[in-house]
């Protein structure tokens, strides 16, 4: 639960940094479009202050009212989540708002909403009302290097790049909106898909086997000669029979106390069993590794020697390396089998997985492991994703991927939409102009919308790079309390396109489909004009 609520979090935020951007950029767009009434309104003896709260009451209002209304909005989804979860997690969960809280949220982003739009309003200082006169022109010396000319053999998109590089301040905020998203799609997306990648499944600590065979039965001395060796042995030649064993994970566990402290110890006979940050893994008798995220709590370098405890026996052990793992969210350490016997006889694996170079031999090869095997050994067919933790795990991510794709979705749209709506204002004499010239609403449109494939490629290409550098980072803070230290992503084709096909279609679609008012715009509005 932990992790999701910080998931969802995380998302809350990169939406309220998106907020003030969108807000930023509405009022600074408000002020360009208004530069010759508010420098009329200067000159009347209004001063910088009181324009100012013009901005922060019209804005204060608007959130408060948004505020209201998401309130009511969110009742019935809270009514809703409990009769969801309950049949899962088995417990009766009581739900209701917490009014405190809520109230603390809402007055921290009325506060932070104040202070920004007061920032943002600054430049109506800078408002001159004499050049207001002149509709708040100022002088050009020279025409910008980024204004290419326009040849006429791609007419449209040539079009939208030249009115793109001419007003490129005032998509600013759509750039930054986009690679907002982008970034956090993408780290969502290799977050999810991690919990079918084996790359990143081992990377974390994992195992992975084909063919997995669990001992129901009391330990045994460490005799060879013993039942769960010979068993052992027999699975072992059993599958050299078909096909090659590439690792072999032999494992049992116990609770014992380190240096004075109960963790969890896992106990291998395989080196392979260790996924290693640091140092090298345990190889003899006296030498332990130690889970790293444990490690840095508990201050511990390599080369230290540490008591294990178990039962009534102690000895001391030396770290030999820091490894990974979700054994008891990262708070664990790891010894060979030989170490364990050390400490008490009887030790001997309770599991063993084997990882096979012919995966299609695995189902043939269990039936004869179930056939030749006695009732106390279970033997199951298994991969990355199988086990029942790891669905609920893949289901509950998919369904958060679902819920931020949609929600992002959702504003990209909100945000598209403002900001068309504030280009739209300033450009309406300029569309009036093209269509006098003898162009259609069609192709005006077309080229609205290529604006915003542009603005959303350059996002895509700011937040590809802050997620290629972040996401894995973010990741492993968020997941820390999972016993993740360091988070890997396989990056795959739908973890880089998915993300980004998402939000390049979003704003050229939506761009599109708010430039449908160019239709309303007629030739005649010049004249009046």
């Amino acid at each position: 639960p932990d992790i999701i609520l910080n998931i969802f979090l995380s998302f809350v935020m990169i939406l309220t940094v998106i907020v003030f951007v969108v807000m930023s950029n509405s009022i600074s767009s408000g002020i360009d479009l208004g530069y010759t009434d508010l420098g009329i309104l200067k000159a009347q003896g209004f001063d910088d202050m009181r324009l100012k709260c013009v901005f922060l009451i019209q804005y204060l209002l608007a959130e408060v009212i948004g505020a209201i209304l998401g309130i009511f909005m969110s009742l019935p989804v809270i009514n809703t989540l409990p009769e969801v979860f309950e049949p899962i997690i088995g417990i009766k969960i009581s739900g209701g708002i917490d009014i405190a809280k809520s109230l603390l949220i809402l007055i921290s982003v009325l506060l932070l909403s104040a202070v920004s739009i007061l920032i943002v309003s600054g430049k109506i200082g800078r408002i001159s009302p004499v050049q207001a006169v002149s509709g708040g022109n100022g002088d050009v010396y020279f025409d910008s290097r980024m204004n290419v000319p326009v040849s006429g053999t791609l007419l449209s998109a040539e079009l939208a790049f030249r009115q793109f590089t001419s007003g490129r301040r005032r998509y600013g905020a759509s750039i930054a909106i986009a690679s907002m998203l982008v970034f956090f799609l993408m780290t969502m997306t290799g977050m999810t898909d991690a919990t079918t990648s084996e790359n990143a499944h081992n990377a974390m600590g994992g195992t992975n086997e084909n063919i997995a065979v669990e001992f129901s039965v009391p330990e045994y001395t460490s005799d060879n000669t013993d039942p769960v060796w010979e068993q052992l042995d027999r699975i072992e030649s059993i599958i050299g029979e078909y096909t090659v064993i590439n690792e072999r994970y032999r494992l049992n566990d116990k609770y014992m106390l380190l240096d004075g402290e109960k963790l969890f110890c896992l106990i291998s006979e395989d080196s392979e069993a260790f996924t290693m940050i640091s140092g090298r893994a345990p190889e003899y008798p006296n030498e332990i590794a130690v889970g790293q995220i444990y490690a840095e709590d508990m201050g511990y370098t390599i080369g230290d020697k540490l008591e294990v405890s178990y039962h009534d026996c102690k000895r001391d052990f030396i770290i030999t390396g820091f490894c990974v793992g979700t054994q008891d969210t990262g708070r664990f350490f790891g010894m060979t089998g030989e170490a364990a016997r050390t400490l008490a006889d009887g030790i001997c694996p309770v599991w063993a997985g084997y990882d096979i170079a012919d995966e299609n031999k695995a189902e043939e090869i269990c039936e004869r492991l179930k056939n030749e095997l006695p009732q106390n050994c279970t033997v199951t067919i298994c991969s990355t994703g199988d086990s029942t933790e790891d669905k609920m795990i893949s289901q509950a991510s998919s369904a958060i991927r679902a819920v931020i794709y949609i929600i992002s979705a959702v504003f990209s749209f909100a945000c598209v939409t403002m900001v068309c709506t504030r280009i739209f204002a300033h450009e309406k004499t300029d569309i009036g102009i093209y269509k006098a010239l003898g162009f259609t609403s069609a192709a005006l449109r077309l080229q609205f919308a290529l604006r915003f494939l542009i603005v959303a490629s350059i996002g895509v290409v700011i937040g590809s790079a802050l997620s290629l550098t972040f996401s894995e980072r973010l990741l492993s803070v968020m997941l820390r309390s999972m016993g993740i230290a360091e988070f890997v992503i396989d990056y795959r084709f739908a973890t880089i396109f998915l993300p980004i096909a998402a939000v390049t279609l979003s704003f050229f679609v939506f761009a599109y489909i708010t430039a449908s008012r160019i239709k309303k715009v007629e030739i005649r509005t010049l004249i009046t004009e």
